[in-house]
């Protein structure tokens, strides 16, 4: 279910599998509960998680190329005008200035997981596979059970 939902997000989105699975927890079903759950916790991530051109630091900006990202894979890549790869402690970040040349940055954010997750098309992807496998176990511990009856 954790890798059916990271590959329905990955078809939609320009994120990473890893960045995806990390949010989820899985609760399996149990004889004494019949509800399997897949879970997903997580901030918004970071723009610079989708991939944006030029990525290295000390690109974009007034002057430069302009910055262009693109959050979901269809529509390509928009231009962030104003904006700029940074380095914040050791992670790279798409930042902008929220006035004169030395005010504070403004760092950039995309949609969260879970936000993700939920939109329309992701979540039947999800739910297909989950009822497809869940048609393929209990075909099989059927015809276990059935089998050790006949014993």
């Amino acid at each position: 279910a954790r890798a059916a939902a990271a590959k329905a997000i990955r078809g939609e989105y320009r994120v990473s599998a890893a960045d995806v699975k990390k949010t989820m927890t899985l609760r399996w079903a149990t004889p004494a509960r019949l509800d399997a759950e897949v879970k997903s916790v997580a901030p918004r991530v970071a723009l610079f998680a989708f991939g944006p051109r030029p990525s290295e630091p000390g690109t974009g900006g007034p002057g430069k190329p302009t910055l262009r990202v693109g959050v979901k894979r269809a529509g390509g890549r928009k231009p962030l005008v104003g904006a700029f790869v940074v380095r914040l402690g050791r992670k790279l970040h798409v930042a902008s200035r929220k006035g004169a040349k030395r005010a504070p940055l403004e760092v950039h954010f995309g949609p969260a997981v879970p936000q993700m997750l939920h939109t329309e098309s992701v979540t039947r992807q999800v739910e297909a596979v989950a009822q497809q496998r869940l048609d393929a176990r209990l075909e099989h511990e059927l015809g276990r059970a059935l089998e050790q009856a006949n014993r």
